[in-house]
């Protein structure tokens, strides 16, 4: 998502809340949810104001998007493999715990967990 989008996220949640929206909000908001796409978060936006009375803040997008995320991907994965073994654990699990808080690094170490599981001949496993 670019910096014009996260504007029009927090135009959308300012209609309701009446949030100010400027300049140095919308980079700090940027920093948190940049990352994401911007479909995922006007989603995660309209759920949130379904599902909460709490004050928007960026970790709620954060939160909700994984839930997206994760939904829209049940069925793929290690659990459509055809393998009948369970899967490893990672070998970077430290590392993926560290990150857990950091959307980009742990993006990255599950890619490292990715790459163990189709090294180790599992099916299915998302690029």
């Amino acid at each position: 998502m670019d910096l014009r989008e996260t504007a029009q996220l927090l135009a959308v949640a300012s209609s309701i809340d009446n949030r100010i929206v400027d300049q140095m909000t919308v980079g700090a908001w940027h920093e948190s949810v940049g990352h994401l796409s911007y479909a995922d978060c006007r989603e995660a936006l309209a759920m949130h104001r379904r599902e909460s009375l709490e004050y928007l803040q960026p970790s709620h997008i954060v939160g909700i998007v994984k839930r997206i995320v994760a939904d829209r991907h049940k069925g793929e994965g290690i659990a459509a493999s055809t393998s009948t073994k369970s899967a490893s654990k990672p070998a970077n699990y430290l590392a993926m715990g560290k990150a857990w808080n950091n959307p980009e690094a742990f993006a990255r170490e599950v890619e490292v967990y990715r790459q163990q599981l189709r090294a180790e001949g599992y099916q299915g496993v998302m690029p």
